[in-house]
């Protein structure tokens, strides 16, 4: 599941980002395909979604749509 799959599914970008400690612009800006992720932020969104996000998700392709 891509990061953009996860959101859309989950429906909680702005939880997401938050526990990540990270901006909501900067999560749906990785999600999108707009800015490349750091191997940390990777961590950290992974730990904030519980296990349900892996980091081969970071390098799926984008979505259409």
């Amino acid at each position: 599941m891509s990061l953009k799959s996860h959101i859309e599914q989950r429906g909680r970008a702005s939880d997401l980002a938050k526990k990540a400690g990270v901006s909501l612009s900067t999560v749906t800006r990785i999600a999108s395909g707009e800015r490349n992720p750091t191997k940390r932020m990777i961590e950290r969104i992974i730990a904030a979604s519980n296990g349900e996000l892996e980091y081969s998700d970071f390098f799926a392709p984008v979505e259409a749509g």
